[in-house]
């Protein structure tokens, strides 16, 4: 189970969910670039009900343990989020690790996306985007930044049972299990990766709200109880890199992928695997090369029609020069 909340989490409307707690540090982190540290605390336990769950997170990455097992088996927990708004955080049930009387708890701790970088020692770059790392190898891409707006409503009782989209692409829309209704739309507006804001003019919220209305009328009265856009990044052709370098032997691209969906997601590291394993892959992907701007030309079309006019302008000058 994975679940937003706030360091001192209080979630009225999920009381099962509602807990406090308090960040701990460990006292030799040495801070970036140096070897993870762990923490260790001895608990007692009177008696163990089964019912026993571990509700935890951190900044970095972190590894649970009690008893000298591991909790849980995902990885890279908590996951990435936006550090200074949010953590995920994580539920476990750990009433079979537990014995009556004395327990340890063990979590290691890493950097993770909170503070490590990317790149090699002698260059480090945090917190990158594909393309910049790209620029280190001295190959270019037009990407730009934008930002996708969207807003969730109320809770309201389940009806849509399947991602959807409008066929003029003016919304696109889930419900989830508690009955929220995520609603996405366009167009895609500025975003600023260094300030990292990406704001939601009243009016565009106002058009995606019309739309939503228009498409879905059900959700006509809907209250709408949060608005914001993430920042992602796009190339002007509205397709991904994925493929060798052409400057550097044995260095794979794979970045862009923004807009095509996480079900893209096992064919790309399958791709991969296989050019990393067996040299190339078996399916053509020279339309992804990373040296393809020169000569290839925008995707007009989705660029007016999925982002800001002046955004989508800005966009095809790019590519134009590259």
């Amino acid at each position: 189970m994975n679940e937003f909340a706030p360091l001192r989490a209080n979630n009225v409307a999920r009381p099962e969910f509602a807990w406090t707690a308090q960040m701990v540090r460990p006292t030799a982190d040495a801070g970036v670039g140096h070897p993870a540290c762990f923490l260790r605390k001895e608990f007692e336990v009177a008696a163990v009900s089964g019912n026993e769950v571990l509700r935890i997170t951190a900044l970095g990455l972190y590894r649970a343990f009690i008893n000298g097992k591991r909790v849980g088996d995902d990885l890279l927990t908590p996951g990435w989020t936006v550090y200074d708004k949010r953590l995920a955080f994580q539920t476990y049930s750990v009433g079979d690790l537990l014995k009556p009387g004395r327990n340890v708890i063990d979590i290691w701790l890493a950097d993770g996306w909170y503070r490590s970088q990317m790149m090699w020692k002698q260059n480090p770059i945090y917190n990158t985007w594909g393309n910049e790392i790209a620029e280190q190898f001295g190959e270019t891409t037009p990407m730009f930044p934008a930002a996708p707006p969207n807003f969730v409503t109320e809770p309201l009782p389940h009806f849509i049972h399947a991602a959807l989209q409008a066929v003029d692409g003016s919304v696109i829309f889930r419900q989830v299990e508690r009955g929220n209704v995520i609603v996405g739309f366009y167009p895609r507006g500025p975003a600023d990766r260094v300030r990292n804001r990406a704001p939601v003019p009243p009016a565009k919220a106002l058009l995606g709200l019309a739309n939503m209305a228009r498409v879905v009328p059900l959700l006509r009265g809907a209250q709408v109880i949060r608005v914001w856009a993430g920042i992602e990044g796009y190339l002007p052709d509205m397709l991904p890199v994925m493929g060798w370098s052409r400057t550097t032997q044995r260095l794979l691209h794979a970045f862009g992928f923004c807009g095509h969906g996480f079900q893209l997601s096992p064919g790309v590291g399958y791709t991969l695997a296989e050019m990393i394993d067996e040299g190339q892959a078996k399916i053509p992907i020279d339309a992804f090369a990373i040296d393809r701007f020169a000569r290839s030309r925008p995707d007009q079309e989705r660029l007016t029609g999925e982002f800001d006019a002046a955004l989508a302008s800005a966009a095809m000058a790019a590519q134009a020069v590259s």
